[in-house]
């Protein structure tokens, strides 16, 4: 145990401290509230959970919680919340030696390990597993035996959407994409086009979190490396896909590692299969359904990949279907802004059959209602 010299600052988690009388008390002491309110109360808020996390402040409340937690009545509901929790935040400050001999002692490898016997888990034992799993790829002591443990727990998005206080998820795709290459030579290509398809559902699910965790890059490296064992190339695309859906929102004097969206979207469709559409086709056309609302620095070029996508998807039922049932559907709602690309370079073709090809009559003459496109009518005439 590394050495700390003070007590935990209570102030940050508590207007008046209590000692715990049991683990659920415990656990109170280890959360810092969570910001809520507007004005100087949230304000006050969001600066204790930042100080909460500062391994200035948080190794006090650790070595605290790891102290207490031996002398508190055992088998207690909360108390395997609340060691999970005590792991979780040793991974906040790099404490992975500490935090396994924590899980040790405290019996939770153990609880792992026993679990499989059990065909279904709940939510705590993943996030228990996941925590190990993590924990012991830290201190360099994964073996082949974890694979079993990995089956279990990968992308699990309610897991981690239900037990934040209990997982960094910052660790949990670290780990992630480091297991998915190391995996992937022992992986079939079925098998590998699965786990890469249910990652970037995954990823495309918390797409926010790459980004504020800084791990656009990671997972990028991630995907090339995948690469080399010879995925589908539409598996291929649809990675790029989830990463290029936020080149809009950010510098793109500043970005390089993300792909550009609609160039993108095209490529993903060439790829197309009616295998992979079939298994996945409300996923991908969530990554499709942006494609109008796309506002990035448009240059001609974007118009050209369009039309490419619509080229590509054309005469081929079950890419047009797609392309009508999650693009051309919101043409109600954004028609002006997504035809002024179009408009800008000149495309009155393109724009003519997206109207009398892709719309179906009744979706036409309502666009007609709404909007005047009398205009786009003659300029198509005139050539």
């Amino acid at each position: 145990m590394k050495a700390v010299q003070r007590d935990p600052n209570w102030n940050l988690v508590t207007d008046t401290y209590i000692e715990p009388n049991n683990f659920a008390e415990l656990f109170s002491l280890l959360v810092p509230c969570h910001p809520k309110g507007e004005g100087k109360e949230r304000t006050i808020l969001v600066w204790k959970e930042k100080e909460f996390y500062k391994e200035e402040n948080l190794a006090a409340f650790i070595v605290y919680g790891m102290n207490k937690a031996k002398n508190l009545p055992q088998f207690h509901k909360d108390e395997i919340p609340t060691l999970v929790r005590i792991l979780r935040l040793c991974q906040e400050i790099g404490w992975y030696e500490e935090a396994n001999t924590f899980m040790v002692t405290q019996g939770l490898a153990e609880f792992v390990h026993t679990s499989l016997e059990y065909e279904t888990w709940d939510l705590l034992t993943q996030a228990v597993a996941l925590n190990y799993l993590i924990i012991k790829y830290r201190i360099g002591e994964l073996t082949d035996g974890h694979v079993e443990i990995w089956d279990r727990v990968k992308f699990n998005e309610k897991c981690i959407t239900d037990c934040k206080h209990l997982l960094s998820h910052k660790e949990v795709l670290e780990f992630t994409f480091f297991y998915m290459c190391k995996r992937a030579k022992s992986l079939s290509k079925e098998q590998l086009n699965s786990d890469m398809m249910s990652l970037a559902m995954y990823c495309n699910t918390f797409v926010y979190d790459l980004y504020t965790y800084d791990l656009l890059r990671k997972y990028r490296k991630c995907t090339d490396f995948l690469s080399y064992y010879g995925p589908s190339q539409a598996v291929l695309a649809c990675q790029r896909a989830v990463l290029s859906q936020i080149s809009d929102r950010l510098d793109p004097l500043k970005t390089t590692h993300v792909d550009d969206y609609l160039y993108v979207m095209k490529d993903m469709m060439e790829h197309m299969t009616i295998g992979i559409m079939d298994r996945y086709d409300h996923f991908i056309g969530k990554l499709l359904s942006y494609v109008p609302f796309f506002e990035m620095i448009q240059v001609p070029q974007h118009a050209y990949y369009c039309e490419e996508l619509l080229y590509i998807c054309k005469g081929i039922k079950y890419k047009e279907e797609i392309l009508r049932n999650y693009i051309f559907i919101q043409l109600h709602d954004c028609l002006p802004s997504f035809f002024k690309l179009f408009l800008k370079n000149k495309r009155y073709a393109t724009i003519h059959d997206i109207l009398f090809y892709w719309c179906d009559d009744e979706q036409r003459m309502s666009l007609e209602k709404k909007y005047n496109l009398s205009f786009i009518y003659e300029k198509y005439a005139c050539g």
